[in-house]
């Protein structure tokens, strides 16, 4: 059974990975680095004094788990992409994952082709009204 303060340490560690996975999902949008959502999602969770339980996870589409963007990697999400991100935070030992529920970028059906494939270009722009593309599926 864990103590008060032990159960508040893996509490503090699912906030912070449930409030950093929102933020991650904030991001998916059309045009957007799938590096940028990690590094953002992470760099959320040690500002707010936790570690990483591991990296970020995104999965889109028929990439079903486990995929962390490099640096290197220019993939950015498209309209109709489907959408999961995984994260997790670490607190002296005590570990709060966060995962979400697949969501879809925009409304159109067009998929992403799988790491490896010709490159797409990494442009591309946000919603001109400012809201987020993300709809709960």
């Amino acid at each position: 059974m864990l103590n008060e303060d032990q159960l508040a340490k893996l509490r503090t560690a699912g906030k912070v990975a449930g409030a950093a996975r929102e933020i991650g999902l904030s991001m998916v949008k059309e045009g957007v680095k799938l590096y940028d959502v990690a590094q953002e999602v992470e760099g959320y969770i040690r500002e707010h004094g936790c570690g990483l339980a591991f990296p970020c996870n995104i999965s889109i589409n028929e990439i079903a788990a486990h995929y962390t963007p490099s640096c290197t990697d220019k993939s950015v999400f498209q309209v109709g992409d489907v959408v999961k991100v995984d994260c997790g935070a670490e607190l002296d030992g005590y570990v709060g994952p966060s995962r979400s529920g697949p969501t879809r970028t925009g409304t159109s059906s067009r998929s992403r082709r799988p790491p490896g494939t010709p490159s797409r270009s990494s442009s591309g722009t946000a919603s001109p009204s400012g809201r987020s593309d993300v709809r709960s599926r």
